[in-house]
């Protein structure tokens, strides 16, 4: 007798092997896959490349030594000098004339007689990093100011020019003959000063994973000065006589200069903010240390003339003072440092940039 195999039986064996197909399809698919490689690590960008501007504050040192020349003598005891408006010149005259005497130039020869205002300052950086925390920069920045005489200086020349012209005109006016006197002051006020200052410092970040990075830093490097043109002269002058008559002149430059170019020392600290991979925005403020080299220097021009259309030259004797064909301006012409500085100037520079990193 032929037994039929059930459905039941049947239906499960379908079942099994379907099954066992799927399962061996889709091991065999999965191992075909293979996982996609890991992406590469991002570069580490250690270069910056920043431009910036702002503001330069000029510390105005004052601190110095004073020397002033010898400007007069007595010869065979009449007064002997280069110029009437500062020093032993000076004195002389007054000694003379104590009723109608001369404010000298002393004290504005004997102290420092600029300022140097606030200016512009323009300029780049270049920085490296050496690990996560310190850096490497160097930094070049164009200072443009004005140097300026002190108010004190500009009212102290005014009153040598009043006083020298009035007590010339009283002096002459003891002779009998014609004469006159004057004093003429010309001033090259507030100059353009120009400076170029190059540094290298070593930068230390207080944070680097955030986004703001905080950093001091401290160097060095050179403070190039371009020569200025600030001066003032001051020039006296007199006559004695009309047809025969004798003439003087009194000169006196004074201007200021200081070395070309000095080493500086440099500490500032400032904060970087990170806007993107590729660009950030910074704040800074660093201080330039370097030495005070300002000097005044004052040349004195003496000279005299005479011309005869008659029997003689015209002569007045007050007390020591002679006007004459040899006197009183018969001591020969000086250049002169009356001002050294000393100590230690600076300048603050506050900057805002924008920079590059690559």
């Amino acid at each position: 007798m032929i037994h039929k195999p059930s459905i039941g039986i049947l239906t499960c064996l379908v079942v099994g092997a379907l099954t066992t197909a799927v399962a061996g399809a889709a091991a065999q698919g999965s191992a075909s896959v293979e996982p996609a490689p890991a992406a590469p690590p991002a570069r580490t960008l250690r270069w910056e490349f920043e431009v910036h501007g702002g503001l330069s504050i000029n510390r105005n040192q004052t601190g110095g030594t004073a020397n002033l020349p010898t400007t007069g003598t007595t010869v065979q005891g009449l007064v002997s000098v280069n110029t009437f408006a500062f020093g032993t010149g000076t004195s002389l005259f007054n000694g003379s004339r104590p009723q109608t005497s001369i404010i000298g130039l002393d004290g504005i020869l004997s102290a420092s007689p600029v300022t140097r205002n606030a200016g512009v300052a323009l300029g780049g950086r270049v920085q490296r990093a050496v690990n996560d925390r310190l850096a490497i920069e160097v930094s070049g920045d164009f200072l443009r100011s004005h140097l300026a005489f002190r108010p004190s200086v500009l009212s102290g020349i005014e009153a040598t020019r009043t006083s020298y012209g009035s007590a010339l005109e009283h002096t002459l006016a003891q002779s009998n003959e014609r004469s006159s006197a004057s004093s003429v002051a010309t001033l090259a006020d507030r100059q353009p000063a120009t400076r170029v200052v190059v540094t290298g410092a070593l930068v230390r970040h207080w944070r680097h994973s955030s986004r703001t990075m905080p950093y001091v830093l401290a160097g060095g490097g050179m403070l190039f000065t371009h020569a200025n043109a600030l001066h003032a002269t001051l020039a006296g002058s007199y006559r004695l006589g009309t047809t025969s008559y004798v003439t003087g002149a009194d000169t006196v430059r004074l201007y200021v200069q200081e070395d070309s170019r000095a080493v500086v020392a440099l500490a500032g600290a400032g904060i970087k903010q990170v806007l993107s991979r590729h660009i950030g925005f910074r704040v800074d403020a660093r201080v330039h240390g370097y030495r005070n080299s300002l000097r005044t220097i004052v040349d004195v021009t003496p000279a005299m003339a005479a011309q005869s259309l008659g029997p003689t030259l015209p002569l007045l004797n007050v007390d020591a003072l002679q006007f004459s064909a040899i006197a009183p301006l018969s001591q020969p012409s000086l250049t002169a440092v009356t001002f050294a500085g000393s100590g230690l100037s600076a300048h603050t520079s506050v900057t805002a940039g924008l920079f590059l990193r690559f």
